[in-house]
């Protein structure tokens, strides 16, 4: 009995034990998660406030706390991207689609970074995969219309861009991409009113306007191309595309001077672009208006 006795209070305690372990196990594996989550928040408030490489390390945290974590992978991957580091981006995007295969976002931002990378291809079949995921998904349908306009298939580009601004009617990069397919396909009329459509939605936008100026030029409306440029450096006195425009423009309505105002500002901003302007006021060259 004495011995009955001794084995039932050994196993009793050993029972009491082992729960306690499993217990205290869950209790750090709950702690551990939400360690995790508290890293991954202060990693998007680091991302969010441009201090990446902080970021970067925060995710880290993150993920070494919980290995399986496919959304910290997923940030960790944009936050190595924006500071360049595209081979770490490109691996911490992939580990997140392996752990989770449906995760849009990661085919969305592999895509977009293979296509940072001219792997056109590549970006192509992550994008359609994103979209399979997320029919609705319109920042991923925007990225594959500028992907199809790299590979020079405007009427590729079209269709998604379609779909990107039906998706987001404020989407303002949808609606520039837009204007973009409509110039790659000699539709100038509405590719300014697309434009148009940008600068409602985007009031302070200089390369809109820059933009808009190129168009009108081509569409032969002079004055309404030289207010155009005028507006978009007045935005950002620092745009050095859309002072050359106003300079070639100007010495195409024959206003030298204004002309030379604008090459003494280039000379400080861009000088490859003075230099190229030299050649207009001086040598008589004629050059194309730049777009971007």
């Amino acid at each position: 009995m004495i011995g009955a006795a001794k084995i039932a209070v050994m196993v009793l305690a050993l029972a009491v034990s082992f729960s306690l372990a499993k217990w205290t196990a869950g209790q750090s594996g709950a702690n551990q998660a939400e360690a995790s989550t508290r890293y991954r928040n202060r990693g998007i408030e680091l991302f969010q406030s441009e201090r990446y490489e902080e970021a970067v390390e925060a995710f880290r945290q993150a993920i070494g706390l919980r290995p399986g974590y496919a959304e910290a992978f997923n940030d960790l991957g944009a936050a190595c991207a924006r500071i360049n580091r595209h081979a770490q981006a490109i691996e911490a995007f992939s580990q997140a689609i392996s752990l989770n295969p449906n995760l849009a976002a990661a085919h969305r931002n592999l895509g977009d970074e293979y296509y940072r990378l001219g792997r056109l291809a590549e970006a192509v079949d992550s994008l359609k995969r994103a979209i399979k995921l997320q029919p609705r998904y319109a920042m991923a349908h925007n990225d594959l219309c500028a992907v199809y306009l790299e590979m020079g298939r405007a009427s590729a580009a079209d269709t998604y861009c379609q779909e990107a601004v039906h998706l987001a009617p404020t989407f303002v990069e949808a609606h520039k991409n837009m204007a973009l397919v409509y110039a790659e396909t000699a539709r100038l009329a509405e590719a300014v009113e697309e434009l148009k459509r940008v600068i409602q939605l985007s009031l302070g936008d200089a390369q809109a306007r820059n933009s808009l100026g190129v168009a009108y030029y081509r569409l032969g409306q002079r004055s309404k191309a030289f207010d155009s440029f005028l507006e978009a450096v007045r935005i950002n006195p620092n745009y050095s595309d859309a002072r050359y425009n106003l300079a070639m423009l100007s010495l195409a309505l024959n206003r030298r001077e204004r002309a030379l105002e604008e090459y003494n500002m280039l000379k400080r901003l861009d000088p490859i672009l003075a230099r190229e302007l030299y050649g207009g006021i001086y040598g008589g060259l004629i050059l194309d208006l730049r777009g971007r």
